[in-house]
């Protein structure tokens, strides 16, 4: 059960001419609240072909998340504004896949494993809050919860205007200058309202994991890469750029996409809005443009590693005071695939307030494992 403890204070004092009157130390008890509901249902396979020489599994799930927490408003003679209430419904679901394979074994001197990994995830709303304001376009069955909304755009508005469509028109006056983007008009009729809205899901459509092992007599090689595909990002290196143009002057700015920036004196050619953008332009809707995200797809080559065993007579008097010798060479995150132009496609920024972003780090190391 939600609960609270209620206290009551109730004072009256007119020392040091100080009135205390009463107030609420803490909310009360809410016996009809409780703690959100989530029911799940999964289905799944293990599989062997090949005299075992292929095998794996396969599993769905659904979760339905029911009875969300949030707030209502209180009545008149509540002494707080809002009271929690249970309401709301969302499901995730998905499915993983994982298959292992035998490629290749010459017995006591070569063998040659895979593993493949595949998983995709989402989840959509069912039923949300009541009494919280959603724009129009927000209010869509099945929409994804991680779902993000924002305007076509193509290109920026030219010096003279000449580009500018009539459908940007009904726009204010800001959003009618030169270095400004030229909203898409979705669906033709002229104008840019809420209906030419387009929304995205920012989960990645699939996730692949890849790794191979390498036995030959002693030596053994573990290369392991993963990857997500379908996913769009916010790409704050775009933002900052757009910052560092108006604040920054100095050439000495860091970040290589200022340049890209239209500016009606030094840049005309630029395929990025320019200064006249930074204005507070209340686009219908309080929507962002699609230059902000990027393809954010990738496949990250995660660790490389290259070992050499030693055990029994291969030690030689040494095997008198250890029983094995393994000393391997290993590489993380030394390769990274992607169209993506931020620092990293896969550190997550923005939403939880942090603006920079550092990228994965790429080590070396070496080392022996001894055993007696």
């Amino acid at each position: 059960t939600y609960h609270r403890n209620m206290i009551r204070r109730w004072v009256l004092s007119l020392h040091n001419s100080v009135t205390y009157v009463p107030y609420l130390l803490s909310g009360p008890d809410y016996p009809n609240v409780t703690w959100e509901k989530t029911t799940m249902k999964n289905i799944g396979i293990d599989f062997s072909v090949l005299k075992d020489r292929i095998w794996g599994s396969f599993d769905m799930f659904r979760n339905d998340v029911t009875n969300l927490l949030g707030y209502d408003s209180a009545s008149p003679l509540s002494m707080t504004s809002s009271v929690p209430m249970n309401y709301g419904h969302y499901v995730r679901y998905g499915w993983d896949a994982t298959i292992n394979s035998l490629n290749f074994e010459i017995p006591r001197v070569f063998k040659w494993t895979s593993q493949l990994t595949l998983s995709h995830h989402n989840a959509v709303w069912k039923e949300r809050m009541p009494n919280y304001y959603y724009e129009e376009y927000r209010i869509r069955k099945n929409e994804p919860v991680n779902a993000y909304y924002y305007y076509e755009t193509e290109g920026v508005i030219n010096i003279d205007k000449s580009n500018m469509p009539e459908s940007q028109k009904s726009l204010p006056a800001d959003a009618q200058q030169p270095g400004y983007p030229i909203i898409k008009d979705a669906n033709g009729d002229n104008k840019i309202t809420i209906d030419d809205v387009k929304m995205r899901n920012t989960l990645p459509k699939i996730h692949i994991g890849f790794g191979n092992t390498f036995v030959y007599k002693d030596f053994d090689l573990d290369v392991f890469m993963y990857g997500q595909f379908g996913r769009t990002r916010y790409n704050y290196a775009y933002r900052w750029a757009l910052v560092g143009d108006v604040y920054y002057t100095s050439p000495k700015n860091s970040n290589k996409y200022v340049y890209t920036i239209w500016n009606s004196q030094t840049n005309q050619n630029g395929n990025r809005r320019g200064i006249a953008s930074t204005k507070a332009v209340a686009l219908p809707g309080n929507v962002g443009f699609e230059e902000d995200y990027q393809n954010a797809s990738f496949v990250r080559v995660r660790n490389i590693t290259l070992g050499y065993n030693l055990s029994g007579k291969k030690l030689g008097r040494v095997g008198d005071y250890v029983s094995s010798i393994r000393v391997f060479i290993d590489c993380q995150n030394p390769f990274t695939f992607t169209k993506f132009v931020g620092v990293d496609p896969e550190i997550k920024t923005g939403g939880d307030g942090s603006k920079a972003e550092y990228p994965m780090t790429r080590t070396y190391s070496f080392g022996a494992k001894i055993c007696f």
